[in-house]
């Protein structure tokens, strides 16, 4: 079985428009730059051997994405209920344009969450990704943030084929 290892170095671009601290509309082009240099080696013993690898120079594909968040206010539960995001996304518009023979089912790319934060400290997330549940929870100390989440992700390019489930643990420091 070959092993490939490569690295590279990517441009990404985005922008954002606030309307009133409500609405929020985000834009970005992902590797709108981005050499990947790739190394193949024929095997695992080969590389563990010292043989020399066949090289490749590649540039990925440009990732168009847009994103809506709606963050409403709820002035009769503030303080025990704060923070509400309503977000919906379509990442990787032009993935057919770019490269047909691969490109993923229109439903893999649209990406659906809620979140809200209790007594500001507690943040519950909610959503669907790759048509796949996901949720998670937060907690923040102001110095110090944990953060648990869990999401599927579909490794096809059909929804349902091949889907997998992840678990992502993070921790914040700040002062």
């Amino acid at each position: 079985i070959p092993m490939d290892m490569g690295f590279g170095v990517g441009v990404d671009v985005g922008m954002k428009f606030i309307w009133d601290d409500i609405f929020s509309l985000g834009i970005v082009v992902r590797d709108i730059y981005t050499p990947l240099f790739m190394f193949r080696y024929d095997s695992v013993s080969s590389l563990a051997s010292g043989c020399s690898p066949s090289f490749e120079y590649l540039t990925l594909d440009p990732d168009y994405s847009i994103g809506l968040l709606y963050t409403p206010e709820l002035l009769l539960l503030n303080g025990l209920l704060d923070n509400i995001k309503i977000m919906l996304d379509y990442s990787d518009i032009f993935d057919f344009a770019f490269s047909p023979d691969e490109a993923r089912h229109p439903l893999l790319h649209i990406g659906l969450g809620v979140e809200f934060t209790l007594f500001d400290i507690l943040a519950l997330r909610f959503g669907l990704y790759e048509g796949l549940p996901a949720a998670g929870v937060g907690l923040d100390l102001h110095m110090f943030k944990l953060d648990f989440a869990m999401f599927g992700a579909e490794l096809s390019s059909q929804p349902g084929l091949m889907s997998v489930y992840n678990l992502m643990v993070g921790i914040e420091f700040s002062y």
